[in-house]
């Protein structure tokens, strides 16, 4: 795939690489509810600029059970598409970044990358790791929060293509492992990034959102949310 938005990159690639390096060391060895929300009014002379809400998830699995540094997250509550994710509207371009935003959590959190290749099309194959970190169950990711916040109070409208400017953060309590040597700290790193989708086929089309700057506890380089 491409990225899932790439000005989160290395962050969430990092953090695979985390849960794998746990995982190993434990091998050799021996939620928080989601963050982001849902459509507001399809108005055109809306103002969406702030934290973007994102409020429809499937809870039918169960009481959710947050992750420790001792067990990984149970019936984390799912994603799912809001009624006005495919308007070709601003109201439908900011459920699709809702979405987005809360596919990614669920994905550091539950290792599971459904509504992430929903949302952008991509290949099962590129999240083969995270599939396989989920079956170990060596390694997890405690608490992960996927946000964006939104600079503008509407987007950059040409034809069939908007754009956003915006804040992604992406922050996690730490990596847990049933091996305390595999356990490790939480981190955090913000990116101001530049969201940009195009509406085809009659559904919004999300594509790397270009990153301009960063700043938080991760060294990674490029960009935040990508894979």
């Amino acid at each position: 795939s491409a990225m899932v938005l790439s000005a989160c990159a290395p962050k969430v690639r990092g953090i695979a690489s985390e849960q794998q390096s746990a995982g190993a060391t434990a091998s050799s060895s021996s939620s928080s509810s989601p963050s982001s929300s849902s459509s507001s009014s399809s108005s055109s002379s809306s103002n969406y600029a702030g934290e973007v809400r994102f409020t429809s998830f499937d809870t039918s699995a169960g009481a959710y059970e947050p992750a420790t540094k001792d067990h990984p997250s149970k019936n984390v509550p799912k994603p799912t598409k809001p009624s006005d994710i495919n308007d070709k509207s601003v109201a439908g371009f900011y459920a699709a970044i809702g979405y987005l935003a809360a596919a990614m959590q669920y994905l550091l959190e539950d290792l599971e990358p459904e509504p992430i290749i929903e949302v952008l099309g991509d290949s099962q194959g590129n999240y083969d790791q995270f599939k396989q970190m989920k079956s170990s169950n060596l390694a997890w990711v405690i608490n992960p929060k996927v946000v964006i916040s939104l600079k503008t109070p509407q987007p950059k409208v040409d034809g069939d293509t908007y754009t956003w400017d915006a804040k992604g953060t992406i922050k996690y309590d730490g990596i847990g492992s049933s091996v305390d040597a595999a356990q490790q700290a939480g981190k955090d790193q913000t990116s101001d990034i530049t969201i940009k989708g195009t509406y085809k086929d009659g559904q919004w089309r999300m594509t790397d959102p270009e990153p301009t700057s960063t700043s938080g506890s991760s060294s990674s380089s490029g960009s935040l949310f990508g894979i």
